[in-house]
C-alpha cells in the first residue's frame, strides 16, 4: 500500500499500473469508476495551544504560521476566504509531515478529524473544531472499470474490508 496525490491516483488508475485508490477529489476520467466511501469533517492541529477550548475561528490563526496541506478544490476555495495563497509557514505534500513543522506553538495545520485523531498529544498538538468550518472532505473509491480477471477478486473482497471499517 502507498500514498499518492489525488491526480496520480487517477493517472495510475487509467494506465493500469493500480487497481484502486482512495482520494479526496472526484475526477471524470475514461474507464475509473468513482463511488462516494465516506465523508469527513475537518479539524484544525495547533501546537501549543491550551485545550480549555474546543472550537477556534478561522481568524485566530495568523497565515504566517500556517503548515498547508491542499485537500481538495473545494477546501481551497474555503482556505482562501481567510488566508492568502502563498503567505503559508510551509506547505506540505503528505499529512505525516505534519508533526516536523508542528513544533513551535501557534503553528497550525486543516486536517481530516481521523488524523487529528492520530496526531493530537504528539509534541503538544491540540485538535480544535473550526469555527465557521469548510464543508467535509468525501472520500472517494477510485477503480479502473474493467479490472485484470486474476485481480477482480481481491479487488471486490479489499473494498469491502475498507467499506466495513470506513463506510
Amino acid at each position: 500500500m502507498r500514498t499518492y496525490h489525488s491526480s496520480e491516483v487517477y493517472r495510475m488508475l487509467a494506465a493500469r499500473v493500480i487497481d484502486v485508490g482512495y482520494v479526496f477529489s472526484r475526477r471524470r476520467v475514461s474507464d475509473v469508476v468513482v463511488r462516494p466511501l465516506f465523508r469527513e469533517e475537518l479539524r484544525v492541529l495547533v501546537a501549543g495551544q491550551d485545550a480549555c477550548q474546543r472550537r477556534i475561528a478561522p481568524q485566530e490563526l495568523p497565515a504566517h504560521q500556517e503548515v498547508y496541506l491542499r485537500w481538495n478544490a473545494e477546501y481551497e476555495i474555503w482556505h482562501d476566504r481567510f488566508w492568502p495563497a502563498g503567505q503559508c509557514l510551509v506547505q506540505v505534500d503528505a499529512a505525516d509531515q505534519l508533526p516536523l513543522y508542528l513544533t513551535e506553538p501557534g503553528r497550525w495545520a486543516v486536517v481530516p478529524a481521523s488524523i487529528a485523531r492520530a496526531v493530537e498529544g504528539q509534541r503538544g498538538i491540540r485538535a480544535f473544531e473550526l469555527g465557521e468550518a469548510p464543508s467535509s472532505l468525501q472520500c472517494y473509491e477510485v477503480r479502473y472499470r474493467y479490472p485484470r480477471p486474476s485481480a477482480a477478486d481481491l479487488i471486490d473482497q479489499f473494498s469491502a474490508h475498507v467499506r466495513a471499517a470506513w463506510g
